[in-house]
């Protein structure tokens, strides 16, 4: 196994949609400064809408930290919205 499968997921939310979709490099930075990709994970007739991450802990204590974090998720949310609907997760939901 590489590294690739263990790396956590950021769930962004869910969408009204049971298909694969790719929305492109619009996810969290790396450390490097580059966009992971977002696509979707369906289940049904939903999907969950995720992107793969090395780790994006929050720091609590560093509000600089905290509010940073906070406008990627949203701004993250709003590309996707630009193309359709989304139900938000909450910020910082990751899955493993």
């Amino acid at each position: 196994m590489n590294d690739r499968e263990h790396m956590p997921i950021y769930v962004l939310g869910v969408i009204d949609s049971g298909g694969w979709i790719e929305f492109g490099p619009i996810g969290v930075a790396d450390p490097y400064g580059e966009k992971t990709h977002v696509k979707t994970m369906p289940y049904g007739s939903v999907s969950m809408v995720v992107c793969e991450m090395d780790e994006w802990k929050v720091n609590e204590g560093n509000k600089v930290d905290l509010l940073n974090k906070l406008l990627e998720h949203q701004k993250i949310l709003e590309k996707i919205m630009q193309r359709q609907f989304i139900l938000p997760a909450k910020f910082g939901t990751t899955l493993d």
